[in-house]
């Protein structure tokens, strides 16, 4: 099937042995990367071993030059979503959950209302009476 698709398309395809990365160039600059990574790990962290999986995070995250994309992307045909964009969504995100811009920007204008208008609430109820202002007041 493969071969079928690769004729169709007229793409040259070549197997190389993952025991040998001399064979691909790309392989072998992406060792040679992940090398590097590892050699600073060691210096710097004494349980680097634990730190491994964040430092290949970081890596399979970055854009490649060669290819402009993610190793991430090539593999899953997707950009991976960070966990900071969990908890703050981005355009990405957003593009993907079909909201328009104006729609994002309602729902995190009425998020800070609401994260601004809970604890004032909470004052008033504590019975919080706050100083009146008069005319000639410094604010």
């Amino acid at each position: 099937m493969m071969n079928e698709l690769c004729s169709k398309f007229k793409i040259s395809h070549h197997n190389y042995s993952p025991y040998r990365p001399k064979m691909n160039g790309v392989v072998e600059a992406a060792n040679k990367n992940i090398k590097k990574i590892i050699q600073k790990m060691v210096v710097t962290y004494k349980d680097w071993h634990e730190m491994l999986p964040f430092a290949l995070h970081g890596y399979r995250t970055s854009v490649c030059t060669l290819t402009g994309a993610t190793p991430f992307s090539l593999v899953y045909g997707m950009e991976v979503v960070l966990p900071v964009e969990v908890e703050i969504p981005s355009m990405r995100v957003l593009m993907e959950a079909k909201l328009t811009e104006a729609e994002w920007v309602q729902r995190r204008i009425g998020e800070r209302l609401v994260s601004l208008f809970i604890p004032s609430m909470a004052r008033v109820d504590e019975g919080f009476v706050s100083d009146s202002l008069s005319q000639g007041s410094l604010l």
